[in-house]
């Protein structure tokens, strides 16, 4: 694995930080990676942390309308005249 435009000062971190633990900076790369990866795991998502904080209070139970038919939109040529669209005057404006 290559990584491109890696900061020479992080670089230059790692290297001092693996040498510093008898290890190559491949090593402390896997290592890094792999703890990281592992922690990422461990943590739950933010659903469930919510649930979890809010556990304790209880919840809520919402009453959840009948669904009801959608009206059907008139087209823009029903009005047309009356002031909604640009054309000739409405008749009933008189």
């Amino acid at each position: 694995m290559n990584i491109h435009d890696l900061d020479d000062s992080l670089k230059q971190a790692m290297r001092v930080r693996a040498a510093l633990q008898g290890r190559s900076m491949e090593g402390k790369a896997r290592r890094i990676s792999g703890q990281a990866l592992r922690k990422e795991a461990d943590e739950p998502d933010l659903a469930a942390r919510v649930r979890a904080r809010f556990s304790g209070v209880g919840g809520v139970e919402l009453e959840i309308p009948p669904r009801e038919p959608v009206p059907r939109l008139r087209r823009a040529a029903d009005f047309a005249g009356c002031g909604l669209v640009r054309q000739a005057p409405c008749a009933a404006a008189g």
